[in-house]
Parts: structure tokens; sequence; C-alpha cells
């Protein structure tokens, strides 16, 4: 067995080519009648777990940026990791992501 991953619009444009191309009948129909793949429920829980983690990663950043101004302390990775809870890595990454949009 193949799998083959497509996207919608190449699919859709599958679909408007299989009346011209030389399939057999039956490929035509598994082609017509091909089902969109929707993530496994493990992927999906993945992906929210990873989403979360995210926004909270970024919100103890934020509080940290917010503590440390009131403070007078210096605005560094490391004081903001140290302060935030989290590694000096995973702080720069967000601070990237923070003045790459202004925040």
């Amino acid at each position: 067995m193949i799998r083959i991953n497509l996207s919608t619009d190449e699919y859709k444009e599958l679909i408007k080519k299989t009346s011209t191309l030389n399939f057999s009948e039956s490929l035509k129909q598994k082609i017509v009648h091909a089902k969109e793949y929707d993530m496994s429920k493990k992927q999906l829980a993945t992906k929210n777990a990873n989403k979360a983690k995210i926004e909270k990663s970024k919100a103890k950043i934020q509080n940290a940026i917010n503590l440390l101004h009131f403070e007078g302390k210096d605005l560094s990775a490391s004081n903001i990791a140290q302060t935030a809870g989290i590694s000096t890595v995973t702080a720069k990454k967000y601070l990237k992501l923070l003045k790459v949009n202004n925040l």
C-alpha cells in the first residue's frame, strides 16, 4: 500500500484531471472518494500541549520582564530566564519573537 500526501489544492487539481488521464476506473474512484487526512488524537494532543507550553513560557517571560523592569534590574536573557524559572535558551528564543513583534 502506498499513501501520498497532497495539499487540498493539489487534490482538487487531480480530481479535475482524472477524466483526462488514463487511469483505471477503480483508481479514478479511489481518487474521487479519498478521505481528507485528520490528525490522530495523539498528534492533536501534542499540538495542543505544545501550544499551551509556548503560551505559558511567553507569560512567564513577560512577567519576569515586568518584575525586572519594576526592580530596575538589567533585562538580560539570563536575568529573565532566572526570574521566570526557564532555561536561558528558551528565554532567548522568545525574546527574539518579542523583539520581532515589538512587544
